[in-house]
């Protein structure tokens, strides 16, 4: 029987409807809500010691043929887009080959996996759960700048 994966994919307004999931998941869209991210500087920020913690980052996006898929074990992300346009790949792991064993220190298996890319804008999340492969970062035609906050929780 093949694991049916659901993602979730919405605008930060209605970050309520999901912060029943885990009380922690509640502190990072709190704490999504009350920072004024485009006055931000890059980097991370603690929020909770190693259990809640956010990196902001700013780039430019890459062709999906760029860079390689990435999964974790000990962390959700949340991955909330600030300024721009980025399409995410996505696929269940079990799509997912692994080319580069799971680091413990920075919780992160890297691979290939073939998946959708969705498409995300100013104002949107996407909650990604350890069985949820990803690659960030994707351009569609033409490359955008982004600057992105991903609100690591752990699970």
């Amino acid at each position: 029987m093949q694991e049916i994966a659901i993602v979730i994919i919405d605008k930060i307004e209605n970050y309520r409807q999901y912060s029943s999931i885990n009380e922690k998941l509640l502190e990072a869209f709190v704490y999504l809500n009350t920072i004024d991210f485009k006055a931000v500087q890059p980097g991370k920020y603690e929020i909770m010691n190693d259990e809640i913690f956010a990196i902001v980052s700013a780039y430019e996006t890459k062709n999906k043929e760029e860079d390689l898929w990435e999964a974790h074990k000990k962390y959700i992300d949340i991955q909330y887009i600030v300024k721009g346009i980025e399409r995410i790949g996505y696929c269940n792991l079990d799509r997912f080959k692994v080319t580069q064993e799971y680091d413990h220190n920075l919780d992160v298996v890297l691979g290939q996996a073939e998946g959708d890319l969705i498409v995300l804008h100013e104002g949107d999340f996407m909650i990604l759960f350890p069985q949820d492969a990803h690659k960030p970062g994707n351009s569609d035609n033409r490359k955008s700048k982004v600057k992105k906050v991903v609100v690591k929780v752990r699970i």
